[in-house]
């Protein structure tokens, strides 16, 4: 069977070539470096991130403190001789870090040698004679009225970013896709259409402070980003008495992510391994994003990582029968509200085109079990109108290392065939579709076990091929003992 040609294409994510905006080493006081950017103290003690062919990233990052009775965050004063490097050691890895140490200010930044990301830690101590109250520290922030603060190397008004919410901004907690300025809770990812370079700000602690970060756009002919922020808020503010210290949240910041959807991921193992004792992390990746018309769409489908508990197909056999009301309660059957620790639960629902389109279409659900590499990928066609054809490059999901995978419809319940390299997908409007995708064995092998997809995927303990005796065995868990069971053995190819 061969599936129509597509019309909408998924793309690797690559870095390209930054343009012309280099650093100027004549700044340089100190640096320390991992494999793909260079963290710069510079002569006034300010600190710059660039890449390794050094295009700017980031441009006078300052540590500062909010204090109440302030109108504005003042900047924690850092002179270059007061910083010194370090050895990094810790949950996350190992590398070389920044220490800046001075007055009231311990500021540390800290690289990881092969690693995309670095870490920041921010104490501030009351050196005055008087109590203070603390309303917010900032452990990183960067801004410029009429100059780059961030670059991602391109006019700042094509770049995306994906907010995590905007409660403290006085909005809700939804999270969406935006170009321009955005405060948002927690995290936020902002990708480059144009040279495929993203930068991933978020907090992995959560101890005393409500946490944000803030882009700032300049429009016009400017077209830049003139202020980056990380903050955390207290509320109320926090006393302080004379010799005491108020330290902020860490904060990770992803640099050089090639993929930004992968380096979401990224972040929430970071997560985990910095809370390792913490079953809920407290961040919200969101699946979806944006002002559908389809109003039921904002509240049922939110999260990215979404547990595979509620995971149960339609009833519908067939694609081009499926209404839109199917695919609103497919998509909720894949929602859920909280985000479980990704180290521990690998049968999470990425979706591959996140910042590709407004409205993500492809879900990618990795599976692995003693049985196999088993994955189910789920397509959507949020158009009631028109048909939507999708490819999707196998390489793109990591799916497989051998040239074909067998694909199984689970909603039709029927064998589509082979996939050499890519899978061609025809939606009717307003339709959905989920495929089992196995690597291709040339022997035969399980391709559903019932008529639920989690059947498959929970049920198969072990499969075994013997080619002496060319018999298939295998260990199916007891509740799936007297369920039909579908088994490859054809070679049609897609």
């Amino acid at each position: 069977m061969r599936i129509s040609l597509c019309t909408i294409f998924i793309v690797t994510l690559l870095s390209l070539p930054a343009p012309a905006q280099i650093y100027s080493k004549s700044k340089a006081f100190r640096q320390i470096s991992s494999e793909t950017f260079s963290v710069i103290v510079q002569k006034n003690g300010r600190v710059d991130v660039t890449l390794m062919n050094g295009a700017l990233l980031f441009d006078d990052v300052q540590s500062m403190v909010h204090l109440v009775g302030e109108e504005e965050p003042t900047a924690l004063p850092v002179g270059p001789a007061f910083s010194s490097r370090e050895e990094v050691r810790n949950a996350l890895g190992q590398g070389q870090g920044l220490r800046f140490t001075q007055k009231e200010c311990d500021w540390r930044i800290d690289t990881y040698v092969t690693q995309p990301f670095l870490t920041v830690e921010l104490t501030y101590t009351n050196t005055s004679k008087n109590s203070v109250q603390v309303q917010a520290l900032h452990p990183w922030h960067s801004a410029h009225k009429k100059s780059t603060a961030m670059s991602l190397g391109g006019p700042a008004s094509k770049a995306i970013s994906l907010d995590n919410g905007t409660t403290h901004a006085g909005g809700d907690d939804q999270p969406r896709l935006h170009r321009g300025s955005v405060q948002s809770d927690w995290n936020l990812a902002t990708w480059h259409p144009d040279t495929g370079r993203s930068i991933i700000g978020g907090f992995l602690s959560n101890a005393k402070a409500q946490s944000t970060i803030a882009l700032e756009h300049s429009e016009g002919k400017l077209d830049a980003f003139t202020g980056y922020a990380a903050a955390c808020h207290y509320d109320p503010p926090i006393d302080l008495e004379p010799g005491a210290t108020l330290t902020a949240e860490v904060f990770y910041l992803a640099l050089t992510e090639a993929d930004p959807v992968k380096g979401l991921q990224r972040y929430g193992h970071a997560l985990n391994r910095w809370n390792p004792n913490d079953e809920w992390q407290p961040v919200q990746f969101t699946a979806y994003a944006g002002n559908n018309p389809i109003e039921e769409l904002t509240n049922d489908l939110q999260r990215a990582y979404l547990n595979l508990e509620n995971l149960t197909a339609p009833a519908h056999k067939n694609d081009h029968n499926t209404t839109l009301s199917d695919t609103l309660q497919f998509a909720y059957r894949l929602s859920n509200h909280h985000l479980p620790r990704l180290s521990d639960y690998p049968d999470t629902v990425i979706p591959i085109d996140l910042f590709l389109t407004e409205y993500p279409a492809i879900w990618h659900i990795p599976h692995q079990n003693q049985g196999g590499k088993h994955d189910l990928v789920a397509l959507f066609n949020w158009d009631t109108d028109k048909e939507k054809h999708i490819t999707l490059p196998l390489n793109h999901l990591g799916l497989y290392t051998t040239p074909y995978c067998t694909v199984y419809d689970c909603i039709a319940q029927s064998y589509l065939g082979l996939s050499e390299d890519s899978l061609k997908i025809k939606l009717a409007p307003g339709a959905h579709r989920l495929l089992s995708l196995r690597p291709y064995r040339n022997h035969p092998q399980i391709l559903q076990v019932g008529t639920n997809c989690l059947d498959t995927t929970n049920s198969v303990q072990n499969e075994t091929w013997n080619p002496a005796t060319r018999t298939l065995t295998g260990t199916l868990s007891p509740y799936a003992t007297d369920t039909p069971i579908t088994i490859y053995r054809s070679e049609e190819r897609l």
